[in-house]
């Protein structure tokens, strides 16, 4: 839930930009705005609340991983305990 509710506030940026868990140069985040918007209609469409509609996208995206039985995303955020500034390469762990 955490990682899906990182990537929806990068989504909802005006100008989303690919920063961590996003990878310079990829197709992901995209193709990813557009799909939270095909979700968020579906929540209009079914009268979710629009203060409600963020957690109707993390319920559907974390469903939708169930289903496919994705249980494991190799990432992990950036440590705040680190001097400079946050690191704008994905770190995988696997």
């Amino acid at each position: 839930m955490f990682f899906t509710d990182l990537i929806l506030k990068q989504c909802k940026k005006p100008q989303a930009n690919c920063k961590p868990p996003f990878i310079q140069g990829g197709n992901f985040l995209p193709v990813t705005c557009v799909a939270f918007q095909e979700i968020c209609s579906f929540a209009v469409q079914a009268q979710i609340p629009p203060s409600e509609t963020d957690k109707f996208v993390v319920d559907v995206v974390t469903t939708a991983c169930e289903a496919l039985k994705i249980n494991h995303i190799p990432w992990s955020q950036n440590t705040d305990a680190q001097n400079g500034h946050p690191s704008t390469v994905v770190v995988h762990d696997v």
